[in-house]
């Protein structure tokens, strides 16, 4: 085989190489929604028409979404009023209390106490985010998760009737698997992920070096 059939076999190769990658990037394309930014009023804070929107897909036994907590209050106080703070789920199957822990979030919500449940479950969640995996000791964990969760309802006053008729309700649990649905659909492969003005930001790192550095430069070009 001579040099300049070596050379068109490698060309024809490389172009089909290069179909197939344009092929399969068409095919994600066509696959792909983007997320929705916005949710029930009860998970949102601040201005409707406020000039930053933070969509901040989640999940509450996610010990990473716990460590941004304080980064995305802090960016929330400093410029508040400015900023529109929108929280989705993103429960992920392998956290085995991550559902019952968003199902209670959005019955609290009902209630207009979604954002005390949200700061309580991710500050409480050493108490129930870890568990064991097997045997007797992970259904009296399982057992033990449902108690503190009971006990935060308690503590937070929600009205039991309400609870327990929200919480037992299948559409509150759809509520939570949409939103899941939703991420997936977006590419959303990780938790924390925030959107800010639609910019994706990924992971505790990320979120907190970037956020304020972010948030403020929209907020320059607003003023200027």
């Amino acid at each position: 085989m001579g040099p300049s059939t070596r050379s068109a076999r490698r060309a024809t190769a490389t172009a089909a190489l290069l179909l197939l990658s344009a092929g399969s990037v068409a095919a994600l394309k066509s696959r792909y929604k983007p997320h929705i930014p916005d949710a029930p009023a009860y998970r949102t804070s601040g201005p409707a028409d406020a000039e930053v929107v933070l969509v901040e897909f989640s999940d509450f036994q996610c010990p990473a979404c716990g460590a941004v907590l304080d980064t995305l209050q802090g960016v929330k106080k400093l410029h508040h009023g400015r900023i529109r703070v929108v929280f989705k789920h993103l429960a992920w199957p392998f956290h085995r209390f991550a559902k019952p822990a968003a199902v209670l979030a959005e019955c609290a919500g009902k209630q207009g106490k979604f954002w005390e449940t949200h700061d309580l479950l991710f500050a409480r969640q050493g108490d129930w985010g870890l568990y064991p995996r097997t045997g007797e000791e992970d259904a009296a964990f399982a057992a033990k998760v449902r108690e503190l969760f009971a006990g935060y309802a308690r503590e937070l006053k929600l009205e039991p009737q309400a609870l327990e008729a929200c919480t037992q309700d299948p559409a509150t649990a759809a509520v939570v698997d949409a939103e899941f649905r939703e991420a997936r659909e977006s590419f959303i492969g990780g938790t924390p992920t925030l959107f800010i003005n639609g910019r994706r930001f990924v992971g505790p790192k990320p979120i907190r070096n970037e956020t304020l550095r972010e948030v403020e430069r929209i907020l320059g070009k607003a003023r200027s």
